[in-house]
């Protein structure tokens, strides 16, 4: 924000004699002045407990109140209702805060002033709506409290290949919600779309579009039509041989200790390799993997296909993505260095097959 703009005319804080306590903005947020005020009489009746505790303890409550403070918190000692019926005693109602009413598990309601309140968010509303910072923008919603600050939020990431659908809308939504959150408060945000762009499925789509690709509807709709390509081509897989999905979730372990899952293809044994559609897309993979450019050709164009037409349906939802990454960005090389200093860290076990990482102790 710009220093050279005209502030509110009116500081909460000095024009009350609020204390500044740090990380709060009450001159941008007005509800940041009313849990400082609340904060300031706890310290007053309690001064064991610092400004910021208390601050921090002050709680926006979920019904019947404005603000709720859990005296227990602060480990004040004897009873908490004790507590809490001398804070009340003590409590005088100002500009601020209205009433307090208080319960045998030592809790603080708090109601705020309401005249006072209508009045000090609307004023502020109107003042920061007049101001505007060095890029023209009303100030009104923006801080900087993120300033400085780098923050990279990574969401929607749909797999190339198939239409955008209602699955990834969630995660679409909230993250673009907080990329413009952060954005408002002044962080240097970085919004990243990580694409599921890379596996056998790639190799099954590339095995179906030679039986059944149509350049004309590829022309039409390419997203559509790779995905009623690759619905179709594991159609055809699943009646070849019904135990196809089921293998693919199975982990064989090797002598050196690797998943199976992990290995390139040629190296397992000749006698374990299977045939017909699976076999295919396995083996068209495995030239993906190995950097054949006549395999990848494809995979590129699908690629850059699915980007621009999930950009067309960004921007209708008013989203956008500063980069584009994906899981082809982690090699088979990359995975299989990863598993290695897994175990020697020791954090890697087996099971039947499986590379397990216990995370229950973090």
């Amino acid at each position: 924000m710009s220093t050279d703009t005209a502030q509110p005319s009116t500081s909460y804080a000095a024009a009350t004699s609020l204390p500044a306590v740090e990380g709060t903005e009450p001159d941008r947020c007005a509800l940041d002045a009313f849990r400082i005020a609340i904060a300031s009489k706890l310290v007053q009746v309690f001064p064991s407990i610092t400004l910021s505790q208390a601050y921090t303890g002050v709680d926006y409550s979920k019904k019947d109140s404005d603000f709720t403070v859990a005296l227990p918190r602060f480990k004040l000692g004897g009873k908490p209702a004790e507590h809490a019926a001398k804070f009340k005693e003590a409590f005088v109602s100002d500009e601020w805060i209205e009433s307090v009413e208080t319960n045998n598990a030592g809790f603080l309601m708090f109601k705020c002033n309401p005249e006072g309140l209508a009045r000090k968010v609307l004023t502020q509303i109107n003042e920061l709506t007049t101001n505007r910072g060095q890029d023209n923008e009303k100030e009104y919603g923006h801080s900087d409290i993120g300033k400085g600050k780098k923050i990279l939020v990574e969401y929607s990431s749909p797999n190339i290949a198939k239409e955008f659908h209602v699955g990834h809308l969630r995660s679409t939504i909230i993250g673009a919600f907080l990329v413009n959150l952060y954005k408002a408060c002044g962080y240097d945000v970085v919004s990243l779309n990580y694409l599921g762009d890379w596996g056998k499925q790639f190799g099954l789509i590339a095995v179906g579009y030679e039986k059944y690709g149509d350049e004309e509807e590829m022309k039409r709709d390419p997203i559509k039509h790779l995905y009623n390509v690759y619905v179709q081509i594991n159609k055809d897989l699943k009646a070849e041989k019904p135990e196809a999905e089921k293998k693919d979730f199975k982990a064989k372990q090797d002598e050196s200790g690797v998943a199976e899952s992990l290995k390139p293809q040629e190296d397992k044994d000749d006698d374990e390799a299977e045939s017909g559609v699976d076999a295919a897309a396995r083996a068209y993979f495995k030239r993906m993997e190995s950097g054949d450019e006549d395999s990848l050709v494809n995979w590129r164009q699908w690629r850059e296909l699915s980007i621009k037409q999930y950009e067309e349906q960004y921007k209708v939802l008013n989203v956008k993505f500063d980069e584009y990454l994906g899981e082809s960005m982690v090699s088979h090389q990359k995975q299989v260095k990863a598993v290695t200093q897994l175990e020697k860290m020791g954090l890697v076990s087996d099971s039947k097959g499986a590379k397990l990482i216990d995370l229950e102790q973090w």
